[in-house]
């Protein structure tokens, strides 16, 4: 006797594509869980709170810095021009990444287990 038509493999797939468009709207929202609250503490230059959604250690002029290096450099990091950037961001989406151009910077925020602040690149 052979399986009918539509068994349990082909049942789970069906499960599985349904899924599939929830998860991709979970990830969608969860940038936006991460970014709003980012992009308030840069624009309030809470450099605990920017850290906080920052993976660390982070690259910053060829050195790695820990979370105190971090929140010493986020004056530098986030400077006026920089967080008049981050008033309205234009977010541009970048194999998996987001980014914002700013004041000949790329800004990059990554799901690393969790949407995290991970790069500033040169723009170039």
């Amino acid at each position: 006797m052979g399986r009918a038509a539509g068994g349990p493999h082909m049942k789970r797939l069906a499960l599985l594509l349904m899924l599939l468009p929830a998860q991709v709207q979970a990830q969608a929202a969860s940038f936006e869980d991460f970014f709003g609250p980012f992009r308030a503490a840069v624009l309030a230059g809470d450099a605990k709170a920017i850290r906080a959604h920052t993976r660390l250690p982070f690259l910053f002029q060829g050195r790695m810095l820990d979370a105190s290096g971090f929140e010493a450099a986020v004056p530098a990091l986030f400077d006026p021009p920089t967080q008049a950037c981050f008033r309205k961001p234009e977010l541009v989406d970048y194999g998996g990444s987001r980014q914002i151009f700013c004041q000949g910077s790329i800004y990059i925020f990554a799901d690393d287990g969790g949407w995290k602040f991970i790069e500033i690149g040169v723009d170039d």
